[in-house]
């Protein structure tokens, strides 16, 4: 693995720290475990060096969604949500996206600017069986 690989960091540290609260949001903790495997398990059909479009409010989802991206090999092409579709889809042109990844709120922009890149509005779309390899 290569040490520069940002889930291959995450992972050394999970593995030398153990579970932690990791995160506070909406007067709750996340702990490290909780995330780190759940960015384990999530299968987003992508090859290394794909782009993934995140078009997300703040929530315990985006760093999960963003080590998965890491651990996948692809690179995480975050967008602002406030962004309009025309605006979106500007940025879907020159990136090249495999994959847009928001939320249910956002959908609806996230669809009209796809072009037909696959759009997933919740991780659970992205859940596998088992911990994904880092590659």
């Amino acid at each position: 693995m290569d040490d520069r690989n940002l889930a291959v960091l995450a992972e050394r540290v999970y593995e030398r720290r153990g579970d932690y609260p990791a995160l506070w949001f909406e007067e709750r903790w996340h702990s490290s475990r909780e995330l780190f495997e759940q960015a384990a398990r999530l299968e987003l059909g992508v090859a290394p060096g794909d782009r993934v479009v995140v078009m997300a409010e703040n929530s315990p989802d985006v760093p999960v969604l963003y080590n998965a991206i890491a651990r996948a090999g692809a690179v995480a092409t975050p967008v602002i949500f406030l962004l309009s579709a025309e605006e979106l889809r500007r940025i879907v042109v020159d990136a090249e996206p495999s994959l847009i990844v928001t939320t249910p709120t956002f959908a609806e922009t996230a669809r009209a600017a796809a072009g037909g890149v696959r759009v997933v509005t919740a991780l659970d779309e992205l859940e596998g069986s088992g911990p994904r390899p880092i590659v």
